[in-house]
């Protein structure tokens, strides 16, 4: 099981209809690892981080770009009803698209827009799957400048809750995960009382490490932790390693597993104390 057989199971919602993403997607399959954020809502601040340079050293999937070794997808999910059709044909004919982070965007002068691109799957267990792509642009006069075209991505979205997606896709199909986000989840979020996902997703990825392989980084803001450190017990060998950053419920921070490669840069005008 893998990748190539999870996107094997996909079938296309609207017969004939372009398949230019899933087709990027196939291209890459044994080679992508997961940037998951489970209740992501519609929230690509992903994208804004994901700068040349970066720290861990791996990009997300794009469009215009030829990789060369692993790659991250970003796949998101949300179980409310309110994110089903994410992105809408309102805003994909619209094109623009407003962060709800605004500081974090404006810190890295950043700003995107949709493509019109948008393909819907049924894969297994009957989940709908969206792929759609974004372009992402930033100033030239700050550092990692993404160039005159900037970077086009590939995002996968479903409307679908956390552990069914662990237990009936993750799991089974044996997807590997590099990077988890685990922001503006609980409180005044609209999670569901009994599934805590600052806590219950850790422990199912730890849990599952002999099918999965570990995750290298976490990403979680400060409802997720406890004096600098992560609530989930099952995160307490991970190192503090980047941010703060203006996140979520900021301030949010990155975790990493012992030994893991992450190149801290000083950024002033996106950090705080």
């Amino acid at each position: 099981m893998g990748f190539t057989d999870f996107l094997g199971s996909f079938q296309a919602v609207v017969e004939g209809a372009s398949s230019r993403l899933y087709q990027r997607l196939m291209k890459y399959a044994e080679h992508i690892d997961l940037y998951w954020y489970p209740g992501s809502g519609d929230d690509l601040s992903p994208l804004v981080l994901d700068v040349p340079g970066n720290p861990i050293g791996q990009r997300l999937l794009r469009m215009n770009a030829d990789d060369a070794g692993r790659v991250s997808l970003l796949f998101m999910n949300d179980y409310s009803k309110r994110h089903e059709h994410f992105p809408e044909q309102s805003r994909l004919d619209w094109g623009g698209y407003r962060p709800g982070y605004r500081t974090l965007w404006d810190g890295y002068s950043t700003a995107a827009e949709f493509t019109g691109e948008r393909e819907e799957y049924l894969g297994v267990s009957g989940i709908r799957f969206t792929l759609f792509s974004v372009k992402v642009h930033n100033a030239p006069d700050k550092p990692h400048y993404r160039g005159v075209n900037g970077d086009e991505y590939i995002v996968v979205f479903t409307e679908c809750e956390s552990e069914r997606l662990l237990e009936s896709v993750i799991i089974p199909y044996r997807l590997p995960v590099n990077t988890v986000a685990l922001v503006r989840q609980g409180g005044l979020s609209g999670g569901r009382r009994y599934f805590w996902q600052y806590i219950h997703v850790p422990e199912m990825l730890v849990n599952h490490e002999h099918l999965l392989g570990p995750v290298s980084y976490w990403l979680i803001d400060a409802a997720g932790q406890s004096d600098k450190k992560p609530r989930a017990e099952a995160l307490w060998d991970c190192d503090y390693v980047g941010g703060p950053v203006r996140w979520g419920w900021r301030p949010a921070r990155i975790y990493a597993r012992p030994e893991t490669p992450y190149v801290r840069e000083p950024r002033t005008m996106l950090t705080m104390n």
